[in-house]
């Protein structure tokens, strides 16, 4: 077996997705080998063979992988994946959206990311930038990179042209409309930060972004860059009541309406934020998200947080939490914490009241 060895699994079917459009599905399994050792201390961009769509051997698709793609808003590395689609004949575009995976030893999917229908034309090329980070792929080389080698599977789905009779027979190409990649594109801004408007120091770190966006979004800048404050003529814009990690999720999401974390103690510090900064809605994504993550040794910390932020929501599934599995939970810190500082809480979890009594609302200042 060679170093570089290819192992194609391919499937195709054709199914509705509604009257009018079809789809074609097929994967691709490109395995590199030697991956550490010989690729990635060198940043070399690697290409795949060519594969082709099933029912065209004329439709050629490629994947191209840099291995330490430096990522300007988080300034770390990532592993950056692309697609590619050739074509012999002039004038061919494919409406088409990829899902990669990277697979475990046992191959099964570990990490995966998908694209939304995207317009490919020879030559063209999309690609995911921020696929996973360099340093968390290698914390997890025994499972992701077994004796050295990278899985990664690519499913792509291709729109087909309609069959239907009620087709107009002279309109070229596809005749339907591609799906919405504002958030997407928005998501690219973010990342490229070309054309600025302002830039936000956040404790030490900078982040560039644009004033209308960040009005738009969110009342609390709004109000920062039209009522004569300080900050709307100042350049950077000074932000200390938030650490630099979490005002990049904050960001991410203000521009796209995504939150793509997965980590409870991040989900944590973005709900505080959101609730400051008046995001109701990640707020409330993030209350969705915590409530699911609820163990032994959080439900203390997080009843505290939901009371003090005002939280009814979190408050009930930490208090139910609590009450199943109170043994558990009233012997971890985070209970001393409540039993120190806010007995009151106390009171709460045994009458199952959920309604916050302290804090109030806070933004930034």
């Amino acid at each position: 077996m060679g170093e570089n060895q290819i192992i194609v699994r391919k499937w195709s079917s054709t199914m509705p997705l509604d009257f009018e459009q079809h789809c074609e599905n097929f994967n691709y399994l490109w395995i590199v080998h030697g991956y550490g050792e010989r690729f990635e201390p060198s940043n070399t961009e690697i290409s795949s063979p060519q594969f082709s769509t099933p029912s065209n051997e004329r439709h050629k698709w490629s994947i191209s992988l840099q291995p330490r793609y430096n990522c300007r808003i988080y300034n770390l590395d990532f592993l950056k994946l692309s697609l590619k689609f050739t074509c012999v004949e002039a004038n061919v575009e494919l409406l088409a959206r990829f899902k990669f995976s990277i697979l475990d030893s046992e191959q099964r999917v570990a990490l995966e990311r998908r694209s939304t229908f995207r317009q490919f034309k020879p030559d063209k090329e999309w690609g995911i930038g921020h696929f996973v980070e360099r340093d968390a792929l290698f914390e997890r080389k025994e499972s992701l990179l077994p004796d050295d080698k990278l899985s990664i599977l690519c499913e792509i789905t291709v729109r087909l042209p309609s069959t239907s009779q009620h087709e107009v027979s002279n309109q070229p190409g596809f005749d339907i409309m591609p799906s919405c990649t504002l958030s997407d594109d928005l998501s690219q801004l973010l990342e490229d930060q070309e054309f600025c408007d302002v830039t936000l120091s956040v404790n030490g770190q900078q982040f560039k972004a644009y004033k209308g966006i960040l009005s738009a979004r969110c009342s609390v800048f709004k109000a920062m860059f039209k009522h004569g404050m300080k900050e709307a003529n100042s350049n950077p814009v000074e932000i200390t009541d938030i650490e630099p990690d979490v005002f990049r999720e904050l960001l991410h999401y203000i521009y796209t309406g995504n939150v793509k974390i997965t980590e409870t103690a991040t989900f944590v510090d973005l709900f505080v934020a959101a609730d400051k900064y008046d995001l109701q809605n990640l707020k409330f994504l993030c209350e969705d998200a915590l409530c699911k993550r609820l163990s032994h040794d959080n439900a203390a910390n997080i009843l505290i947080m939901a009371d003090l932020h005002q939280s009814e929501k979190l408050k009930a599934a930490a208090i139910s939490f609590i009450k199943s599995n109170s043994f558990a939970v009233m012997s971890t810190d985070g209970w001393k914490d409540v039993l120190d500082n806010y007995s009151d809480l106390v009171c709460d979890v045994k009458s199952g009241n959920v309604k916050p009594k302290r804090g109030t609302k806070r933004k930034m200042t």
